[in-house]
């Protein structure tokens, strides 16, 4: 079976949290909050295509003992590639013996399995205000939008970084809802901050490029 085939439904054995993908148009099944988190972030990530949580478990020895291990997803990049996501507190992660069994499983996939193993703890940190701000622009990244509007308002900013409430007071001088500002933050006209929650105060960076 190809990874494509593996791509099309996930196990729900051990599921806690239900997730629905935008970008896959289907309910996605996580085990932790973080893992629900790293969902959410790659809905947000251009370069991966679709993913699906909980994909496979595989079986392998360890100490003379059979034991299987299932990944927390399987990611398909815009390159045509594959790779599986462990998503791990970085605190956990940091521990030798977890740290070294993960450095071990991380081998073993790219000797037997032929995709990698990637560990991630991008959404540990707590003073990290990229997840709250994500899930705030989620509602508008899966809302219709129209690049064509969002080119030609990029185009009459005044300089490159303005407000939020500056950027809904154009949208609304430009016949376009308030809230169409919040949908190019979504979709990433602007830099979506990591540091401080989304307000009407927060400045924003043009990081459109066309």
């Amino acid at each position: 079976m190809t990874l494509n085939r593996k791509l099309e439904r996930c196990s729900r054995a051990k599921e806690s949290i239900a997730f629905f993908s935008h970008k896959n148009q289907s309910m996605q099944y996580c085990e932790s909050r973080l893992e629900a988190n790293a969902a959410l972030i790659r809905e947000f990530d251009h370069n991966i295509v679709r993913y699906l949580t909980q994909p496979q478990s595989f079986g392998y020895k360890k100490k003379r003992r059979q034991v299987r291990y299932t990944p927390d997803a399987l990611v398909q990049l815009q390159d045509g590639t594959f790779y599986y996501d462990e998503v791990k507190p970085f605190a956990i992660y940091q521990k030798t013996l977890v740290h070294e069994h993960y450095q071990y499983l991380a081998k073993l996939f790219d000797q037997v399995i032929g995709h990698p193993l990637k560990i991630n703890t991008a959404n540990s940190k707590e003073s990290n205000m990229q997840i709250p701000n994500l899930q705030r622009l989620y509602f508008f990244l899966r809302q219709r939008f129209d690049s064509t509007a969002a080119e030609d308002l990029i185009h009459k900013l005044p300089s490159k970084s303005i407000c939020l409430a500056e950027l809904a007071s154009l949208c609304k001088k430009n016949g376009m809802q308030p809230n169409f500002g919040l949908q190019m933050v979504a979709n990433q006209y602007f830099a979506i901050p990591t540091q401080e929650l989304i307000l009407p105060t927060t400045h924003l960076e043009v990081i459109y490029a066309k």
